[in-house]
Parts: C-alpha cells; sequence; structure tokens
C-alpha cells in the first residue's frame, strides 16, 4: 500500500491513523463537515497535534476539509453497469 484514504476524523479512524502513522505509511484524511473545525486546528499548526488525544502526526500524514456534505451512497454506487 502507497497511499491511503480515510474518510472522516472521528475516534476509530485516529486510532487507525497513528497505526497507519507508526507504520510509516502516507494518508491522506479527509474530513467531514462535522471534522471541520478540528482539522483546521491541526493544518494551521506548526506541529500537528490533537488537542482530544494528544497525538502528533508526522508529514506522512496529510489532512484536508470537505466543505460539501457527501453522500455515502452516491460513493458506493458503481460507475459502470456490470452484465
Amino acid at each position: 500500500m502507497n497511499k491511503i484514504l480515510i474518510l472522516g476524523f472521528g475516534v476509530a479512524s485516529t486510532a487507525y491513523i497513528s497505526l497507519l502513522d507508526h507504520n510509516k505509511k502516507k494518508v491522506s484524511v479527509l474530513g467531514t463537515p462535522f471534522d471541520l473545525k478540528k482539522i483546521s486546528s491541526l493544518n494551521a499548526s506548526h506541529i500537528k497535534k490533537d488537542k482530544k488525544s494528544g497525538l502528533v502526526f508526522s508529514n506522512n500524514i496529510k489532512f484536508y476539509n470537505n466543505v460539501e456534505a457527501v453522500s455515502y451512497t452516491h460513493l458506493t454506487l458503481p460507475t459502470k453497469r456490470i452484465v
């Protein structure tokens, strides 16, 4: 696995991110609208430290905000019809 995408930045994904970070994997975290404040504060600080959990993330972890709502049904629908 070279690149990993994680949707959301809740408790479970934070634990998974810290495990991947420990194993030096490149991870992109796409936050939901609920994660906007948390991700914005991480990106604004020089050291990526989660205030709630106390975890410090390396530069292998990239955080992105999603300002629009994501339809998980839309993400799971096939783009081509398989016959």
